[in-house]
């Protein structure tokens, strides 16, 4: 995919006024030409991302394993918190520390 050489037309905002700071919107489009050109799609984009991936391969890109890492690492610490603020709470006596596996299975990746 090059460059195609199409044009768009935009409508602009017209000012009414002697303010520059006030503008408002118009029926009258004065048409502003611009050429758009260039390689579209994704670039710069890790090697195990190809047209083959699926969309859990573009999820990981966002929730990696650190971030899970963090989710975890939060979700034990706040545990803890409440198992000593609350100990007989409930759910504070029956927690077990989760697992990335177990965040990932929660988040449905």
């Amino acid at each position: 995919m090059g460059d195609t050489g199409h044009q768009r037309q935009c409508p602009g905002k017209v000012n009414t006024t002697q303010n520059d700071d006030e503008w408002s919107w118009t029926n009258k489009i004065q048409p502003i030409s611009v050429t758009f050109s260039g390689q579209s799609g994704l670039k710069n984009m890790p090697a195990n991302i190809s047209a083959e991936s699926d969309m859990t391969d573009f999820l990981n890109l966002f929730l990696d394993t650190e971030l899970l890492n963090k989710m975890v690492e939060y979700t034990n610490s706040r545990a803890e918190q409440t198992k000593t603020d609350k100990p007989n709470d409930y759910y504070a006596q029956r927690w077990f520390n989760v697992t990335v596996a177990e965040m990932r299975a929660f988040v449905g990746v």
